[in-house]
């Protein structure tokens, strides 16, 4: 014979711990209702099936994106990565170089003031000034 149950998602959230613990069918629900990580750990503390369910999900997460988008796949997606914030770090760069050419040639500030404004170095600044001079 099949049961049903209704249940109220958001009266079963206010529940408390105990009368979780004390009724198999609600603490089998948690598992799929309950959000916080340390009331789950408490509630299934020492449970077995629990135990080897956990084993098994965090093996499948573990291999979840190398099986999915394959391991050649993941290399090619961190080297990307890795590429996309080197050229962020260059533009970076690049723009405080210019802006540190802007503020010489009208000149604005200090080396040591320029060198603080754009997070260049002062060797930097000298060389961008001695550059400068020459054109």
């Amino acid at each position: 014979m099949i049961k049903i149950y209704e249940i109220n998602l958001s009266y079963f959230k206010n529940i408390q711990y105990n009368d979780i613990e004390k009724n198999s069918l609600l603490k089998d629900l948690a598992l799929f209702v309950i959000n916080d990580k340390n009331f789950l750990n408490k509630l299934y503390e020492g449970d077995k099936e629990i135990n080897m369910l956990k084993k098994e999900i965090a093996g499948l997460t573990n291999n979840f994106d190398e099986a999915y988008y394959g391991e050649e796949a993941l290399l090619q997606m961190k080297i990307a990565d890795e590429k996309y914030n080197e050229g962020i770090k260059k533009g970076i760069k690049e723009n405080a170089i210019a802006t540190a050419k802007k503020l010489i040639k009208m000149g604005l500030g200090s080396i040591s003031e320029i060198a603080e404004a754009t997070s260049l170095s002062l060797n930097e600044i000298i060389k961008l000034k001695k550059d400068l001079n020459k054109e």
